[in-house]
């Protein structure tokens, strides 16, 4: 039972930790967090929004949360995000604009992703 309740625990955490991520990325100033303004800024914020969703998808998999095939989908979002913030970060000097959009597309995606872990985790 305390193991039930460690894993519920850990992955509580996560989504909360994701949840907060992901909200300084975009900008939340209600939470008195500081979006990020470089685009290295915003890179180094989405890179660790890809940590946070995929130590959330493993600790949900491991509380059965989800199952090992939701969780290899996750996996499959996150490995596309890594791809689309190296394109970013190879467009971030010549043309920021388009880094700044790419990243933005990442991040619609890390959200959405992030909103169906936490409704896993949630039941």
């Amino acid at each position: 039972m305390q193991r039930l309740l460690r894993t519920h625990w850990q992955a509580l955490c996560l989504m909360i930790m994701l949840a907060v991520v992901l909200t300084a990325v975009q900008g939340c100033a209600a939470l008195g967090v500081t979006a990020p303004k470089t685009i290295e800024d915003k890179i180094l914020a989405s890179v660790t929004a890809v940590n946070e969703v995929q130590k959330s998808a493993a600790v949900l998999v491991r509380a059965k949360k989800i199952s090992p095939e939701d969780g290899e989908n996750v996996l499959k979002v996150a490995d596309a995000a890594v791809a689309g913030i190296a394109v970013a970060r190879s467009y971030a000097k010549a043309d920021p604009a388009t880094a700044d959009a790419k990243l933005q597309a990442v991040l619609t995606s890390l959200t959405l992703i992030q909103t169906y872990l936490a409704t896993q985790g949630a039941k």
